[in-house]
């Protein structure tokens, strides 16, 4: 694990979470994307679950060292999250 990464995705996931404050118990999702080489075991998707205290049933997605293309996955791959 990197862990100045996971720090700052866990902050930042605390920071989203507190912002809705809605119930974790509804969130059914976690898309997790990088840029550049993070890629190793377990992934941050799976350790950010239990960090931010969501449940193990969440769905994941996990979009890693595509460079530019991150973010043309992670969008299309989150199409049918909201459906």
């Amino acid at each position: 694990m990197k862990p100045a990464l996971y720090d700052l995705a866990t902050r930042a996931g605390e920071a989203a979470l507190q912002q809705w404050g809605g119930d974790r118990r509804d969130i059914t999702h976690v898309v997790w994307g990088t840029m550049t080489g993070t890629i190793h075991a377990p992934s941050m998707d799976v350790l950010l679950v239990p960090a931010l205290g969501l449940s193990h049933k969440v769905k994941r997605l996990s979009v890693e060292s595509m460079g530019c293309l991150t973010g043309f996955r992670w969008g299309d791959g989150t199409g049918s999250v909201g459906q």
